[in-house]
């Protein structure tokens, strides 16, 4: 959610939006095994009985569209503090937060 990817993403919208032949290609190669693997981490989670928010599909599209709405009319890309703050939200819980190496 930095620069360069962050002024991209929008521009990228309004070309698939155009192209639905790219648009569909795009889906398939890179936001579905992305949010597949959101999907099933989330899945996971609820098996677990680590998880009280909304079933893993919204889960996943609540948080992504939090932050794609925040930057593509916002202009606003979010700090880690603040995706921890609005995942523990939707997940109904406190979460694990591990450290960043360096």
């Amino acid at each position: 959610m930095r620069p360069p990817l962050t002024t991209a993403l929008p521009g990228l919208g309004v070309e698939l939006a155009g192209h639905p032949q790219a648009a569909a290609a795009y889906r398939e190669r890179v936001i579905a095994p992305l949010r597949n693997g959101a999907i099933d981490a989330i899945a996971r989670a609820v098996a677990a009985g680590q998880w009280d928010g909304p079933d893993p599909d919204t889960a996943v599209d609540m948080l992504v569209g939090t932050f794609v709405y925040r930057l593509a009319y916002l202009g606003q890309a979010p700090e880690l503090d603040e995706v921890f703050r609005v995942a523990e939200l939707v997940a109904g819980r406190a979460l694990p937060r591990g450290t960043l190496a360096p």
